[in-house]
């Protein structure tokens, strides 16, 4: 396995993750008829520079002792992750849609 895809993964996940909390929060101020110039938005740190290094140096650690369970269990974990984030961003484009219909 390319050592490359562990930390493409992990990257790819939080920055799913930021991208859902960016939905969720347009959800919200659309549902609560927030106008759109007071509307506020949600910051990436220190979700994207941190987060990601801290799972995949844990990965490192852990393949240290126990190869490759390191990779396979934060691979596995992240791809959930990367699922259900990217499930709430579909979804939450939808509620946008509808929200949008309704004025």
């Amino acid at each position: 396995m390319s050592p490359w895809i562990l930390p493409v993964l992990i990257f790819a996940t939080w920055s799913a993750a930021c991208i859902a909390s960016a939905s969720q929060k347009a959800v919200d101020d659309a549902k609560q008829k927030v106008p759109e110039d007071q509307r506020g938005g949600v910051s990436i740190l220190p979700t994207i520079p941190i987060v990601p290094l801290f799972f995949w140096g844990l990965a490192w650690a852990i393949d240290l002792v126990a190869a490759p369970w390191g990779t396979y269990c934060i691979g596995g974990f992240h791809s959930i992750i990367l699922t259900v984030s990217i499930s709430t961003i579909l979804y939450d484009l939808w509620l946008l849609n509808g929200l949008d219909n309704n004025k």
